[in-house]
């Protein structure tokens, strides 16, 4: 099933699975946008082999199919959503290459959009020559260096010789190409992406936060409970750093808890709790509804943020909003927003470092308050719905012109 015809300009987005976390709240953020301009989000993702191995066609079954597969699905539960199968999925830079499905849907669409975590997304439109609008987390190899570390020997071997090459050239000729809006998750990115091309500067466009649904509750606060929302058991967030400081912690001060949110699969931190002795006090939520994460989040004394590198860290972003200081490593996207002693404290990668920061938010409920009311203005002046829309449709509109469509 491919696109039928309507009256409405439709917009291919190209993305990853539409499922949750940072990139698919991106995703949906800009559908709606679309949706308020009656325009319809197409949305097309590569579907990885691992969960999807019936549309791919690994080495070992060359011989035996023709073509990759395609399978449809609502996206969000209400867009048109498309996952693509690839030829040799093994070899990495094959799942952005388009196929005919791609192309397809790339003709179908009036408006070609990309959000991701980095820019690789978009090399279906550049493969055309079409322009388009990129939304970017981070660099290409920021976005994965970490969770190569688990990669077996021979996988790491071709990752070496071959993907890492090819894919790096893929990211430098879609920064360098012309026809290319590309709007940056945080200054982070940005800096990044002009150290990988120069030739121009990037937009910023900060992942808004719904302040008519996160927003303070200080009746709920807990004090010394430090929280933390996102897939916990993904090697970049280095969970086990705040495993350590909360180890600190409870040495120190005492009465302290530990809220962990948004990961289904926990078996590794569930381990990394027990070698620290924690089972007691840290409290593990799989997955929260928007309005559920926000009451929760009215509860932390304080959000940490232990990630090796982040593109933004949109669930701080939600914490800000709820009146929560950030504590957080120097790791990219939340030094835009964790300004040292005003919403919160910056740190190295050590657990004592971390843990006193901790500490210091805490333990000083008048500077606490103070830190609280200066994140919910930042959040207001910079990351607001508000804000951020303007931002967009500033760009779209820019786009729309030189595409010569008028909505």
């Amino acid at each position: 099933m491919l696109l039928a015809k309507n009256s409405r300009r439709k917009a291919l987005i190209s993305t990853i699975e539409p499922i949750d976390g940072g990139v698919p709240s991106m995703t949906r953020w800009i559908c709606k946008q679309l949706d308020a301009l009656n325009i319809e989000p197409i949305l097309a993702w590569y579907a990885p082999h691992r969960n999807y191995p019936s549309l791919s066609i690994p080495f070992y079954s060359l011989s035996k199919r023709t073509k990759p597969g395609l399978v449809f699905q609502a996206g969000f539960n209400e867009y048109d959503s498309y996952g693509i199968g690839c030829w040799l999925p093994e070899l990495e830079f094959t799942h952005y290459l388009p196929n005919s499905f791609w192309n397809k849907l790339i003709c179908d669409c009036d408006i070609h959009l990309s959000v991701s975590g980095n820019v690789l997304c978009a090399l279906p439109y550049l493969k055309q020559n079409i322009p388009f609008v990129a939304w970017v987390a981070t660099p290409w190899e920021a976005d994965r260096k970490d969770r190569i570390r688990n990669f077996i020997p021979p996988r790491r071997l071709l990752d070496t010789m071959l993907n890492k090459r090819v894919l790096k050239k893929l990211e430098q000729k879609i920064l360098d190409s012309s026809s290319g809006d590309i709007l940056c998750l945080s200054n982070y990115t940005s800096k990044e992406l002009y150290s990988i091309s120069p030739k121009r500067s990037r937009s910023i466009l900060y992942m808004p936060v719904d302040m008519d649904l996160f927003n303070p509750n200080y009746i709920r606060t807990k004090c010394w409970r430090i929280g933390f929302s996102g897939r916990f058991t993904d090697p970049r967030k280095n969970i086990e750093l705040l495993l350590m400081a909360t180890r600190i912690l409870l040495n120190r001060c005492g009465e302290i808890e530990l809220v962990l949110v948004g990961d289904r699969k926990a078996d590794i931190i569930i381990n990394l709790i027990k070698k620290y002795s924690l089972e007691s006090i840290v409290k593990i939520i799989a997955h929260l509804e928007p309005i559920k994460l926000s009451e929760l989040l009215q509860t932390f004394d304080v959000f940490a943020i232990p990630s090796y590198q982040e593109g933004l860290c949109i669930a701080a972003l939600e914490a800000m909003a709820c009146g929560v200081p950030i504590v957080s490593t120097k790791c990219g996207g939340p030094e835009d927003y964790v300004k040292p002693g005003i919403t919160g404290f910056l740190c190295e990668n050590n657990p004592n470092q971390f843990a006193r920061m901790i500490e210091d938010v805490c333990s000083n409920r008048q500077k606490r308050s103070y830190m609280s009311k200066i994140a919910v203005e930042w959040i207001r002046d910079n990351a607001s719905d508000y804000v951020s829309r303007r931002n967009f449709l500033t760009h779209l509109s820019a786009y729309l012109d030189k595409k010569g469509i008028h909505l």
